[in-house]
């Protein structure tokens, strides 16, 4: 999902653990307060709801130095709760002498989703777009290059000729100099040896929302009404079921998310 700051628009799209609403606008600098009921009435949804505005909000929790009345109303929504920030932490404006992040992501309390965010390609547009990743999977997060020990072949490693290091001098009676370029000398073959034998890794995959049972049983029992509503057509109680199912999944993948991620 790319969101570009300046339109304004809501739309919802269907997951198997339920819908999303997604919406974006863009808040005159000039407006002297947040469209308070549009926030409510999509913040206290039983789904997940991700909004991302433009919304020219100044506070220092958000990276200001200054405050407006625009970023104390918002930071009041995020100490109570109320919403969640979630970003973006990279510019998504460049000024003659700065760059900044006027363009703010928020999330609802029911948002049980992953998601990452991301820059997005230059456009015709003044701001960087950004790109929403959402999954109900673990999302790999890049990080720096890191060695992956649990894939090392430890065996090879040893028996590698270079670490027998039998040509390096004896150092017991040397100098303070001499001991420094020795143990320079140690650190960079040992790394060397790393570099050849020891994997690396560029990414993380953060703990996965795993189903529980509960949410295993509640989608065989949606598959189940829905074979039914194939043979027989489908009827108002039919309905009724498919509510409540998809009711209790949402609720089970929220105890879920609060169980592996705290969140």
């Amino acid at each position: 999902m790319v969101f570009c700051p300046r339109p304004s628009q809501l739309r919802s799209t269907q997951l198997t653990d339920g819908p999303i609403i997604f919406a974006t606008s863009y808040l005159l600098p000039r407006r002297p307060f947040l469209p308070h009921p549009d926030f409510l009435r999509l913040l206290r949804r039983r789904s997940p709801v991700f909004i991302a505005r433009d919304l020219n909000a100044r506070h220092p929790t958000l990276g200001y130095r200054l405050t407006n009345q625009i970023g104390r109303e918002l930071v009041a929504y995020l100490r109570r709760q109320t919403a969640k920030h979630i970003g973006p932490h990279f510019p998504t404006y460049y000024g003659p002498l700065s760059a900044t992040s006027p363009d703010i992501v928020l999330s609802n309390a029911a948002n049980f989703l992953y998601h990452s965010l991301t820059p997005g390609p230059l456009t015709t547009s003044d701001h960087i777009p950004i790109i929403l990743g959402i999954s109900t999977s673990p999302i790999p997060i890049y990080v720096p290059k890191s060695f992956a020990f649990d894939r090392t072949d430890w065996d090879a490693f040893n028996g590698d000729d270079s670490l027998q290091m039998a040509d390096l001098p004896d150092v017991s009676r040397a100098t303070l100099d001499d001991i420094d370029a020795a143990l320079d000398s140690w650190m960079t073959t040992v790394k060397l040896a790393a570099d050849r034998h020891i994997p690396k890794t560029a990414h993380r995959t953060p703990a996965y929302c795993r189903p529980s049972r509960l949410t295993q049983m509640t989608r065989f029992q949606f598959q189940a009404l829905r074979a039914q509503a194939e043979r027989a057509g489908w009827t108002y109680d039919n309905y009724r079921r498919y509510i409540i199912l998809r009711l209790t999944l949402q609720d089970a993948r929220r105890v879920e998310s609060l169980q592996y991620w705290g969140r």
